[in-house]
């Protein structure tokens, strides 16, 4: 189940991460390490933790939806209506850390589900959130590297990643559309 509270979504989250992220989860047991102590490399995320993760990843997907949020955020650059919000920045790098785990069952979910074209417009929408686009970074990386073709067209034709990365380079500006998070 999805929790209520955002705090205790973002709280979640980092566990459901810290499970799939093998790089994360030898830092953590490496840390309560006396220095210079080596450790068993860490496998990959097991099949039955991820699919177990993709049961609620509809509903996880909801929160990603800005338009009913009318919270508004005045920064030095204009306003944030709403503000991206640290819940959905996890629940961003929560799908970063999904797609690096290999599985295809979870690369098919989030195809099927839309997740990556909903990120792709966040990435756009937030044009100064740098910690979002390292997300959006290791997202499209994963998805390149990932030799799927059906991730890769989805990328690159679906979500348009090529053509709106050069409208928005022809474009340089923030546009003063109040139906846009971004003012």
């Amino acid at each position: 189940k999805i929790p209520q509270s955002k705090s205790t979504l973002v709280h979640s989250l980092s566990v459901c991460i810290t499970v799939l992220d093998p790089k994360r989860a030898a830092t953590v047991a490496a840390a309560g390490l006396p220095r210079g102590h080596i450790t068993e490399p860490v496998l990959t995320a097991n099949p039955e933790t991820v699919d177990g993760m993709l049961q609620r990843l509809g509903d996880l997907l909801k929160l990603l939806d800005v338009s009913s949020d009318e919270n508004i955020l005045p920064t030095t650059y204009g306003e944030l209506r709403p503000p991206l919000g640290k819940h959905r920045l996890k629940t961003v790098e929560f799908i970063a850390v999904l797609l690096r785990t290999g599985s295809e069952v979870a690369q098919e979910e989030l195809v099927q589900l839309g997740a990556i074209q909903t990120i792709i417009q966040l990435f756009f929408d937030y044009p100064f959130n740098n910690s979002l686009h390292h997300q959006v970074e290791s997202i499209i990386v994963s998805c390149l590297e990932s030799n799927n073709t059906t991730l890769i067209e989805h990328l690159l034709q679906d979500c348009n990643l090529v053509g709106r990365i050069l409208a928005a380079e022809g474009n340089p500006t923030v546009p003063v559309d109040q139906n846009k998070p971004t003012v």
